[in-house]
């Protein structure tokens, strides 16, 4: 049993070479595959430069995650894939643990420990997604503002190994023909949400999704660390990604309902949080991104609209 890494980069020459450097402490080289959407930085001039030997994928425009995660799939011939993110950095991967794991179970999926910048754990295990979770986690999003967190959909992991609904994408382990038995991501979605679906997909077809702490990596990006506040992407592709979810599992009348009343919730919390944060220049950001995202996913736009 064999475990190749697939990172998927979009402008992250800021991240690429920490996340780069952590595997090697863990792999080689060639077992490390880039899949980048057409960055538009030196992220990939860096890679070539500092990692010769990784192997490099480039899109012509930006797939998405799934569709990136599946292009790297596709490309190595080990038995387990690691997905990850271009700005984690790892601290710890137990591989004789995870082969074990695999070996004796049947798992398809596998997240592991995410840490914040400041060293503590960040919640990367999902909830179960129903319409009305979904749909309240936007009604109430203000409360996670005050660190009220009930109506969130992801909580801590239990270590050292769990059985889950869904993981965080930030770090992924599949076993590749329980991924492929499936299709693999569903390249409907763009971004957000896509691990959800992927999740439920393995759990439908008997396999497990797990949470393991033989896994640990730390996550820079700075809205999972509470640095920057949202952004319209993530509002944006996050209603889109719920509203395509619903649809899947419930039908076309209840995503649309699902995504519709979601959107106006954003677009309402942002109107009237806009005088509370505007001293705030990260809680003003979140306003205005739950605005504008809201107006998208309202509209139902795509990311090149």
């Amino acid at each position: 049993m064999r475990i190749n890494v697939v990172v998927i980069t979009y402008n992250g020459s800021q991240f690429i070479e920490r996340c780069v450097e952590s595997l090697l402490k863990y792999f080689l080289e060639e077992e490390i595959t880039i899949v980048d959407n057409n960055s538009s930085d030196n992220t990939i001039e860096l890679v070539e430069t500092l990692f010769p030997n990784v192997k490099i994928i480039i899109n012509q425009e930006n797939l998405g995650f799934g569709s990136a995660c599946n292009i790297g799939c596709h490309s190595v011939d080990s038995n387990l894939v690691m997905f990850v993110n271009q700005d984690s950095k790892f601290v710890s991967i137990d591989k004789t643990s995870i082969y074990s794991l695999f070996d004796n179970g049947r798992i398809g999926l596998m997240g592991g420990r995410v840490l914040g910048i400041s060293g503590s754990d960040i919640d990367s295990v999902g909830r179960g997604l129903s319409p009305s979770t979904i749909f309240a986690h936007w009604l109430f999003l203000p409360l996670s503002f005050l660190g009220i967190t009930y109506f969130q959909m992801v909580e801590a992991g239990k270590p050292p190994l769990s059985d889950v609904q869904w993981v965080n994408g930030h770090v992924m382990i599949v076993d590749k023909s329980s991924f492929n038995e499936v299709g693999g991501f569903d390249e409907s979605f763009f971004m957000y949400v896509e691990e959800v679906d992927l999740c439920y997909r393995m759990r439908d077809a008997g396999y497990k999704v797990v949470f393991s702490s033989d896994v640990s990596s730390i996550d820079y990006n700075p809205s999972r660390n509470g640095l920057g506040g949202l952004s319209e992407l993530a509002v944006h592709h996050s209603l889109l990604g719920h509203g395509i979810f619903t649809t899947k599992r419930h039908g076309f009348f209840v995503g649309i309902t699902v995504r519709t009343l979601s959107s106006l919730a954003s677009i309402v919390w942002g109107i009237c949080s806009t005088p509370l944060f505007i001293l705030n220049r990260a809680h003003g950001r979140s306003s205005i991104s739950l605005i504008r995202g809201g107006f998208r996913g309202l509209l139902g736009l795509s990311r090149n609209q």
